[in-house]
């Protein structure tokens, strides 16, 4: 059986902000964040940064990862649906605390992204309650 998403929580327009270097070439750039669950158990998160130009989108970047960290003092940071999303983002995973990480699969990525375009591409700026599939 493939890999298929199983829950998901789209948190939408979480922040933005631009280099100084950007200036110039674009007005804004949004940060977007989404949450999912794998059939094998693995929880990743989608990131997407947006680029804007007056009204129009014109670059966007996905970055996909793990929120699974081990740190040093064996405590395990990992995001947990329905936790909040500032409590994760904010967490301390300093990379000189981690001892093990997640990883994710291109396989994984592929799903997640297939996901993301058939269901909730249209829909990326709004916050929703975790989806059980």
């Amino acid at each position: 059986m493939g890999l298929k998403v199983v829950r998901y929580r789209n948190h939408g327009f979480m922040n933005g902000s631009l280099e100084e270097e950007s200036f110039n070439r674009y007005d804004d750039l949004r940060f977007l964040f989404s949450f999912y669950e794998l059939n094998n158990g693995k929880v990743h998160y989608l990131m997407i940064d947006e680029y804007w130009k007056g009204d129009m989108s014109v670059d966007i970047n996905f970055g996909i990862g793990t929120t699974y960290f081990k740190i040093k003092n064996g405590n395990i940071l990992q995001y947990k649906f329905g936790m909040d999303f500032w409590d994760w983002f904010n967490s301390p995973t300093y990379y000189d605390n981690i001892v093990e990480q997640g990883e994710v699969t291109e396989e994984e990525k592929k799903c997640i992204m297939d996901f993301y375009h058939k269901h909730l591409h249209n829909k990326r700026e709004e916050t929703q309650e975790t989806v059980t599939l």
